[in-house]
């Protein structure tokens, strides 16, 4: 069984009470200067950094000790 359940199955349950989820979503093309692209790739290129080293200790810590890192711990 799914942990998460779809738009249509809680509209479903939600009908009884007469409500309603509804999604909206936006399409947007952006046209960025060369300057503005440099700064965009830098960026991601940062956050993907972040991750990939955040994904490293985390698998090294799971590795060494056998149990996921949490943010409760």
């Amino acid at each position: 069984m799914a942990l998460h359940k779809t738009i249509k199955q809680r509209n479903n349950e939600l009908a009884k009470s007469g409500k309603q989820l509804k999604n909206y979503g936006v399409f947007l093309r952006i046209y960025p200067t060369d300057e503005q692209q440099i700064l965009i790739a830098k960026t991601i290129g940062c956050a993907r950094r972040t991750f990939n080293d955040f994904l490293q200790a985390r698998q090294d810590h799971y590795h060494e000790y056998g149990n996921a890192l949490s943010v409760s711990a």
